[in-house]
């Protein structure tokens, strides 16, 4: 009866072959180890390397089984890029470095033609969204992560002025009032410098 390969085993076959111990090894070790499953390569593995090393390989193929889980890699920079990317991250507040490279990545005029493509989608589909949270969610999920981050500044901005007024006042006239100037102001301020 052939034994069938299972998932773990073909992630180790993937793994070991890319691995610096497999390439340090002896041809005859190398051909063992592409041949054996999983565990009875971890058996074998124990009689060539020396317990250190074996810990390190298993610590390196759990690594590996984690970031193919969670589909994300790992990216070795020298300190000097990463102070560079951090300042980076910082200027265009990213929350992350996927969202700094998303945004370095995209070509001149991309993001201009996405937020259109948002409108044209928007225009089409308005009648189907049921609320303004829904319209909310796809169009900050169509904004660079420093637009991102702007529009909840501005969010909690208004929010804290409503919630200053409503300690003076209970008039929800009064409290709605004071927001919609809030953000009024910020559009007016922005379109004066546009």
């Amino acid at each position: 009866m052939a034994k069938t390969i299972n998932e773990k085993d073909q992630h180790w076959l993937s793994f070991i072959r890319k691995d610096r111990i497999f390439s340090d090894t002896t041809a005859e070790t190398q051909n063992q180890l592409t041949q054996l499953p999983y565990l009875d390569a971890q058996s074998y593995l124990k009689t060539q390397i020396d317990a250190a090393s074996f810990k390190k390989l298993n610590g390196r193929f759990r690594a590996y089984l984690h970031r193919l889980k969670s589909g994300k890699s790992t990216l070795t920079v020298d300190s000097y890029i990463l102070h560079k990317l951090d300042a980076m991250k910082n200027a265009v507040s990213a929350d992350d470095y996927s969202d700094l490279l998303e945004y370095l990545l995209k070509p001149d005029g991309a993001y201009t033609k996405e937020l259109g493509q948002f409108h044209a989608n928007y225009t089409k589909t308005q009648p189907k969204i049921n609320s303004t949270q829904d319209e909310f969610s796809q169009l900050f999920k169509a904004l660079y992560p420093h637009h991102q981050t702007l529009i909840k500044a501005v969010l909690e901005a208004t929010f804290l002025q409503g919630v200053s007024v409503s300690r003076s006042t209970r008039s929800m006239d009064k409290i709605e009032q004071v927001c919609s100037e809030h953000i009024e102001s910020l559009i007016f301020n922005l379109e004066k410098d546009s």
